[in-house]
């Protein structure tokens, strides 16, 4: 239904709120291209084919005066951006000139940026009824793309679909990694709980009951060691808005749910973790206190079931190496991999720590102003008491700790949703029509 502010909206501004309605969607999906012996891939995201249209747009209707510059609610905002920007900037000069530097992390860097300045246009110019219709299409979108992945990963350990090419894993085109798919369910899982519970419902009740049934078998299938930890610190956080509707909406579908997984676990139509989840858990202390860690396939395959362990531990102490050389300012943007040519003779692996990366290539310098950026916003959004402030909140803190076991910084709808919740309502221009700040009344 129109609105009275919609009918005073220009085109253009009205053409951009509909080009958000697609990015809903496909935030939540990506893949990983133009990977060859000497390049890992560029890690595309539908979304960042829209960034260019929605950025030409947005700039046409600043400059006309149609719409409002974000207005975000944390002290020195442009000042933060311009801040991270300089560091990433500074960063990429001091290190060896790559590939790999130059695509895949600085203009990455760019990506996020425009994702998140984009949400913070849209919450602050947009109808505040839209901001909640945007995040039931992404609800709705996402609770899609979690069944449709969870059907073919079963269908794929069950023999029925093959085991390489698009049904490979993880899935090309969902979230292109394991760990970015089941950051994507603990988020959502946490969007739709959350504002189910402050009574602002995103999608029915018997969904929402489906998707914390179903979510255990996803966890187990899609095999996120990460996923598994960060899911169940979320139930006692939900708990706190309130224990007996949470029971109902989210215990008692959760338990159900887990009894599922047993009796197919039971039944042998499970394949728990690529082999052994659990066992996973026990490899990775064995790893971390393993004096005499190498890259040689066939020393790895005597002792351990899993190569990415090991990878993934050598790689953090050769990170730690290479920080030594540089530790305030880092050593530059793809340093790491460089490093690893000239210390191995070839590219092996990539620094699986948000963290760790962002000390070796950006030094304590870049550390320090990323974690000050994340720490300025979560403490402002957990002050704000509406769903969408509180649901950004916990989905950072999930995204936080992620962030110590992978490289996840990269996560598209993180970025968008993290703008879209530091933005505050503005004033368009032209119209002088104030819109209606979003809170728990407003939608």
């Amino acid at each position: 239904m129109m609105t009275a502010y919609d009918t005073n909206m220009s085109y253009l501004n009205r053409g951009l709120i509909a080009l958000s309605v697609f990015l809903a969607a496909a935030l939540q999906i990506q893949c990983d291209l133009y990977a060859t012996s000497d390049y890992l891939g560029l890690r595309i995201n539908i979304a960042d084919l829209l960034v260019p249209v929605a950025g030409a747009g947005i700039f046409l209707s600043l400059m006309l005066k149609q719409s409002s510059w974000p207005q975000f609610t944390i002290a020195h905002g442009w000042a933060w951006i311009a801040g991270l920007t300089l560091v990433m900037t500074l960063s990429l000069v001091r290190g060896e000139w790559t590939q790999w530097g130059f695509l895949n992390k600085y203009c990455g860097w760019l990506v996020l940026l425009s994702l998140f300045l984009w949400g913070a246009w849209l919450n602050t110019n947009a109808p505040a009824v839209f901001v909640k219709r945007f995040l039931q299409i992404m609800a709705y979108t996402g609770i899609a793309i979690m069944g449709v992945g969870m059907i073919a990963l079963f269908l794929r350990d069950s023999g029925v679909l093959p085991a390489n090419g698009l049904f490979g894993y993880p899935l090309a085109g969902l979230m292109a990694n394991r760990n970015a798919y089941a950051l994507f369910v603990c988020a959502l899982s946490i969007l739709l709980s959350l504002f189910h519970l402050k009574g602002q419902d995103l999608v029915p009740i018997w969904l929402l009951r489906a998707m914390w049934i179903f979510l255990p078998l996803c966890h187990v299938l899609i095999g996120s060691r990460a996923g598994w930890i960060c899911q169940i610190l979320i139930i006692p956080g939900l708990f706190i808005y309130g224990v007996r509707e949470s029971f109902r909406s989210i215990l008692a579908p959760l338990l159900a749910g887990l009894a599922l997984v047993a009796l197919l676990s039971a039944m042998g139509q499970v394949v728990i973790s690529r082999g052994n989840q659990l066992r996973l858990f026990s490899q990775m202390t064995e790893v971390v206190q393993d004096p005499n860690l190498n890259y040689e396939p066939r020393e790895i395959k005597k002792k351990y079931k899993v190569r990415s362990d090991i990878y993934r531990v050598q790689a953090a102490r050769d990170a730690f190496e290479l920080w030594k050389t540089s530790p305030i300012l880092g050593a530059g943007l793809g340093s790491f991999l460089v490093f690893q040519e000239q210390k191995y003779g070839k590219i092996i692996d990539l620094i699986d720590n948000s963290m760790l990366w962002l000390l070796t290539e950006t030094g304590l310098l870049g550390l320090g102003a990323f974690l000050g950026f994340y720490m300025v916003c979560l403490y402002r959004l957990a002050r704000n008491p509406d769903p969408l402030s509180i649901s950004i909140a916990g989905i950072l803190l999930v995204f936080g700790i992620f962030s110590l076991f992978h490289e996840i910084l990269y996560t598209r709808f993180i970025w968008f949703l993290l703008g879209l919740g530091m933005a505050s309502k503005g004033v368009i221009a032209d119209k002088g029509i104030e819109p209606v700040r979003i809170n728990s009344q407003s939608l």
